[in-house]
């Protein structure tokens, strides 16, 4: 299986140049996180490449993902009082609430794993322990002017943990938040499907964007009025005749066989008679 700490670390380097040195401070991987006890905020967190766990614009977990999800299940079950926050992240191509939809459900998707695997998803007494947030593209961590494979680093699912008590992001959706899988994402964007799901709409620490003033609404207009439709005529249909003419009777008279001559001529009979023999073999 792929080491998925190799495999986003090469994606970071090869990513316009940018590597960890670039980055802020605190990630680290989920096997060092691991060797260290009472994770909280000031823990640090986790990134995985979402091109390891997914295909490419999908929410469907692939196989190549089964190694990170193995180490997030361990880290969970290591920290049964540890609260996690599992973020989507996407490239900057496609509209803002598109990829908020795509990251919410490639959230969730981590989410259906653990719990298909048996991993508890609420705390001994009952409260949640891991959430779902869409941050869509608002948090790249490389440039996003460079193309679809430039861009890798920035399509990643990140853990981040909190101790009990400390504050939970903005946007995070508890275990009862219920995310449509099955229907295309294009089809939940249409129908307002990101906007329902409380998605934040700025990343931490940065100021959120204003929108535009809004359009003042055209007039209405009156739709012309419609002459009333014309009845439409059916043509009649040509009645079936009652009278079904009869077939042509079938000649009785069969003309007989010609019949065979009874007279039939004898063979010439055959001549008998044969010549002496001379004494010198000749004919008398």
């Amino acid at each position: 299986m792929v080491n998925p700490d190799e495999w986003y670390n090469n994606k970071l380097k090869g990513a316009g140049g940018q590597d960890d040195s670039h980055l802020p401070d605190g990630s680290k991987s989920l096997a060092q996180l691991m060797a260290q006890s009472n994770l909280g905020k000031d823990s640090g967190y986790s990134r995985l490449g979402a091109d390891l766990l997914f295909e490419y614009n999908k929410a469907v977990m692939k196989n190549s993902a089964r190694l990170s999800m193995l180490q997030l299940a361990g880290l969970m079950m290591k920290n049964p009082d540890t609260i996690f926050i599992v973020e989507g992240h996407t490239d900057s191509f496609g509209s803002e609430e598109y990829n908020a939809v795509l990251s919410l459900m490639r959230a969730n998707a981590v989410r259906q794993w653990l719990l298909d695997n048996g991993i508890s998803l609420t705390r001994p007494n009952g409260e949640c322990r891991l959430y779902i947030r869409a941050c869509g593209a608002s948090r790249p961590v490389v440039s996003t002017k460079g193309d679809q494979n430039a861009q890798a680093a920035n399509r990643r699912v990140e853990i981040h943990m909190r101790k009990p008590g400390e504050e939970i992001p903005a946007g995070s959706l508890p275990v009862t938040h219920a995310v449509d899988m099955n229907t295309p994402i294009a089809r939940q964007v249409r129908a307002r499907m990101g906007a329902k799901a409380k998605i934040p709409a700025a990343a931490e620490g940065r100021p959120a964007v204003s929108s535009p003033p809004a359009r003042p609404a055209a007039p209405a207009v009156k739709p012309p009025v419609s002459s009333p439709p014309q009845k439409e005529r059916i043509p009649v249909a040509e009645p079936v005749p009652e009278t079904i003419p009869s077939a042509e009777p079938v000649e009785e008279d069969i003309p007989n066989a010609e019949p065979l001559e009874d007279d039939i001529p004898l063979a010439e009979p055959v001549v008998k008679a044969y010549g002496s023999v001379g004494m010198k073999g000749g004919l008398a």
